[in-house]
């Protein structure tokens, strides 16, 4: 299956950053550990080609992406696009993401793209370490306020649970995304019980995520 590269998904799935294909669907956050996706810019080579960094090179996500795209020769129009993208999308991630995916880039294999980098089980498992900043945890309590207020350990166990964590999608988000997910997301969902709260919640979140995303151009599948 191939996963796009906006911080997306579809409404009945969750997050998953996508770097311009079709999106990759899942309850948990968008997070993936079983790759089999291709290569857009082919090739586990150390070619030239990958593109420069737009604007911010300090970056270490879009410096991570350039680097992978280099080492893997990845030089379709594509592949390009999909970092001159690079700068938005970083600013709609959170810095525990940004350090994670760098990290996680150095050993990424050429065969998949720098998407399943970010999507996979090696973010996923350094963001259980993240501490999550004062705007995320509001999203906690306010989630846990309008969901589960009959639960007093919610707002301690919404980060925990790896790829399962029901505030995956909020660690992954910058703060200001953040705020837009308890503006919108983090609010009472009539009478249909803590379930559905959730489903509502996790749904609503993955929007938001998606909608503080860029398409990249030329990629055939956005």
């Amino acid at each position: 299956m191939r996963t796009s590269y906006r911080l997306l998904v579809s409404a009945a799935a969750v997050v998953g950053l996508s770097l311009g294909g079709a999106c990759s669907s899942s309850s948990n956050g968008g997070f993936d550990d079983d790759g089999g996706t291709t290569h857009d810019g082919g090739g586990g080579g150390g070619g030239d080609g990958g593109g420069t960094i737009p604007d911010d090179a300090g970056d270490p996500f879009c410096t991570a992406q350039a680097d992978f795209q280099t080492r893997c020769s990845a030089t379709t129009a594509c592949d390009r696009n999909r970092l001159a993208i690079c700068p938005q999308i970083s600013a709609a991630v959170s810095d525990a993401v940004r350090q994670a995916a760098a990290t996680c880039g150095v050993q990424a294999d050429c065969s998949k793209p720098f998407i399943d980098v970010v999507t996979g089980a090696c973010v996923a498992d350094k963001l259980q370490n993240a501490t999550p900043t004062a705007a995320q945890t509001k999203v906690a309590t306010d989630y846990c306020a309008a969901c589960d207020p009959s639960t007093s350990g919610c707002a301690a166990a919404f980060f925990t649970g790896g790829a399962g964590a029901t505030g995956l999608s909020v660690l992954i988000a910058s703060d200001d995304v953040a705020g837009q997910i308890d503006g919108r997301c983090a609010v009472a969902n009539g009478d249909g019980g803590t379930a559905a709260c959730k489903s509502a919640f996790l749904d609503c979140a993955s929007r938001e995520l998606q909608a503080a995303q860029p398409t990249a151009g030329g990629c055939g599948d956005n």
